[in-house]
């Protein structure tokens, strides 16, 4: 079921639900929520996880890895099954991860949102294929195990 007020465009793909929208800023965030079930909940974008086999054989693009994050590991050509890599390259999208965090504007008991930001002048269908496409990658990752990198966020009681 997809929904649409004036400020936000929320639907499900790959068994998860998605939520983008314009910000302040003129940019749109284009978002993927997990729950407490899923791998990377309360994490940051440079949690290592394993490669599930899922993903193995994908080939990395640097355009859609945060420019921030090409430091933190070496960019393999290909993602290997099994190796350690930050989230961040695992979740190609436009420009890389830009955002982890509570959802804004409802409950952020038991939700984290993984998303990224295009640039405003973007169609809203080019903005939910991609973010589509996203979907899949985080779903991928739902049982993927965490190899290192920073701690999750704790929740506050």
């Amino acid at each position: 079921m997809e929904t649409t007020s004036t400020s936000y465009v929320t639907f499900e793909a790959a068994g998860l639900p998605c939520v983008m929208f314009v910000t302040l800023a003129e940019v749109w965030l284009a978002c993927v929520e997990v729950s407490r079930d899923h791998a990377l909940y309360r994490c940051r974008r440079e949690v290592e996880v394993a490669v599930p086999d899922t993903l193995a054989g994908l080939s990395v693009t640097p355009e859609r890895v945060c420019i921030a994050d090409m430091g933190v590991a070496k960019l393999p050509p290909v993602l290997e099954a099994g190796a350690s890599l930050p989230a961040s390259i695992l979740l190609a999208c436009p420009g890389g991860i830009m955002y982890t965090g509570v959802p804004f504007g409802t409950s952020s008991r038991g939700k984290w949102w993984i998303g990224f930001h295009m640039p405003g002048d973007s169609s809203q269908d080019e903005v939910r294929a991609e973010l589509e496409q996203f979907a899949v990658l985080v779903a991928a990752l739902a049982h993927a195990p965490i190899t290192g990198g920073p701690e999750p966020y704790h929740e506050i009681p």
